[in-house]
C-alpha cells in the first residue's frame, strides 16, 4: 500500500513532467501538429503524419491515440512519441502508430537534437501512463521496426532500465538497402555474369519498347494505378496459395489514402512495367531526400517466365539513378531477390518493455512459456 509520502512524490513527479509533456488523444489535434511533426521527425514517409495518422483513421477501432509530445518554454515542439494504446479484456499494449499489417520500418521517437533530457521526459510520461493502466490487467510497451543499435534504441533501453522495466529484444525480418552509383553501367558491373546477362536482356527490351517502364506523376495518376497494383498483388498471392494483404478492405483503404496524401507531397509514386500492351508488374514507391523505397509490389502470374519483377526493379533502379537518388531501400522482408541485387542487410528489432509489476510480469512469463511450447510442438511435428 502506498504511503502518503510516496503519493506526494508521485504527484510532484507527474506535475514536473506535465509542465512540458502531455498526451494528444484527439486525431483533429494531432493533424494540427502536422507541420511541426514533419520538421521534427525528418523526411522519411514512414515517420510522417500522412502515414501514421492515416493509419489511425482506418485502424482506430478499440484503440486510443496516445501521442506524447514535449515542448520548450516558448512552445516549440522538442519531442514526439507516435503511439497508440490497444486494450483487450486481459491485456493492454502501447505500440507505434502504423503497426501490424502496415509493416512500418525505422520507427522511433522524434527528439530535437537527440536530447537525452527530452527523451527522458517522453519515457517518463509513457511510464506514468502505463502505471495508471495497471490494475488487474497486463500491460506493456511493444515497439516494432526499430533500427538495431540505433541511438534511439540505446537511449530507450538505458532509460527503461533506470525505470526497472523488464526488457526483451527480438530480431524481426531485416530491411535490405542498396547503394546506387552515379550511373547504371556501374551498377551492372558489380554483379555476376548471370545477373549481367539479365540486365542486358532487360535493357534491350526497354530500348526496343518490348517492355515499357512508367511512373505516376501526381495524385490522380497514383489513384488510377493503385487498383492495378492491388489486382496484380492479389493474383500473385492467389497463385501462391496466400490471402494477400489486400484481401482486407481496411488495409486497401488505408494504403490508398496514405499513398495519395504522400503523393501530394511528392513522396509516393507507383512504378509499373507494360509488356505487349498489358501491365505485368507494379509497385508502390516511397521517396525522401536521396532514398527511394519499394513498399509493396504485384506481378501478373501469366508473365512470370518473362521475369516482370526483375524488369520492375531494374527500371526503378535506372530511373532512380537518373533522378539523383543514391539509395534503393527494399524495406523489410527476406525475399531472395534482394540478396541477388547485393543489397546490404539492415537489422530491425522489436522491443517488449514490461513494468516491474506482478500482473504484467506474470503475463509475460506465461506468454513466453506458451510461445516456447508452440515452437517445440512445431519442431516436433516437422520431424
Amino acid at each position: 500500500m502506498a504511503t502518503r509520502g510516496s503519493l506526494d512524490l508521485e504527484r510532484r513527479r507527474d506535475l514536473w513532467y506535465s509542465m512540458s509533456t502531455h498526451t494528444i488523444s484527439s486525431i483533429a489535434e494531432a493533424w494540427q501538429l502536422a507541420t511541426a511533426w514533419r520538421e521534427l521527425a525528418g523526411p522519411h514517409p514512414f515517420r510522417s503524419p500522412e502515414w501514421c495518422l492515416t493509419w489511425f483513421e482506418h485502424y482506430s477501432k478499440a484503440s486510443e491515440l496516445c501521442i506524447f509530445v514535449d515542448y520548450d518554454d516558448q512552445g516549440g515542439l522538442q519531442g514526439l512519441a507516435p503511439l497508440v494504446w490497444q486494450q483487450t479484456a486481459v491485456h493492454g499494449r502501447l505500440q507505434f502508430l502504423a503497426n501490424g499489417q502496415a509493416c512500418t520500418d525505422y520507427n522511433a521517437f522524434f527528439v530535437k537534437d537527440d536530447s537525452p533530457e527530452v527523451m527522458r521526459r517522453l519515457v517518463q510520461a509513457i511510464d506514468n501512463f502505463i502505471r495508471r493502466k495497471v490494475r488487474y490487467t497486463s500491460v506493456r510497451v511493444e515497439l516494432d521496426g526499430i533500427s538495431a543499435d540505433s541511438g534511439f534504441e540505446m537511449q530507450l533501453l538505458e532509460q527503461s532500465k533506470e525505470l526497472h522495466y523488464s526488457i526483451r529484444q527480438q530480431p524481426i525480418e531485416a530491411s535490405y538497402v542498396l547503394s546506387l552509383p552515379l550511373n547504371f553501367a556501374s551498377l551492372r558491373s558489380g554483379f555476376n555474369r548471370n545477373l549481367r546477362r539479365k540486365f542486358d536482356r532487360i535493357n534491350h527490351w526497354f530500348q526496343t519498347g518490348e517492355v515499357q517502364f512508367h511512373r505516376t506523376k501526381n495524385q490522380t495518376q497514383l489513384l488510377q494505378r493503385m487498383s492495378d497494383l492491388v489486382h496484380l498483388h492479389q493474383r500473385r498471392r492467389k497463385m501462391l496459395g496466400q490471402a494477400g494483404v489486400f484481401a482486407t478492405q481496411q488495409f486497401t483503404d488505408f494504403l490508398t489514402d496514405a499513398a495519395q496524401r504522400l503523393a501530394g507531397r511528392n513522396q509516393a509514386e507507383i512504378h509499373w512495367c507494360e509488356m505487349r500492351g498489358r501491365i505485368v508488374s507494379a509497385q508502390l514507391v516511397l521517396l525522401h531526400e536521396q532514398t527511394i523505397s519499394t513498399y509493396i509490389n504485384g506481378m501478373d502470374p501469366e508473365f512470370m517466365a518473362e521475369e516482370p519483377g526483375f524488369s520492375l526493379v531494374a527500371g526503378t533502379a535506372q530511373n532512380a539513378i537518373e533522378r539523383g537518388f543514391r539509395t534503393y531501400d527494399f524495406l523489410r522482408g527476406e525475399e531472395l531477390y534482394k540478396r541477388h541485387w547485393r543489397a546490404q542487410l539492415h537489422p530491425l528489432n522489436r522491443l517488449y518493455l514490461t513494468p516491474n509489476c506482478v500482473v504484467p510480469l506474470l503475463y509475460d512469463s506465461a506468454y513466453d512459456l506458451a510461445r516456447n511450447v508452440k515452437h517445440f510442438a512445431q519442431n516436433l511435428w516437422s520431424r
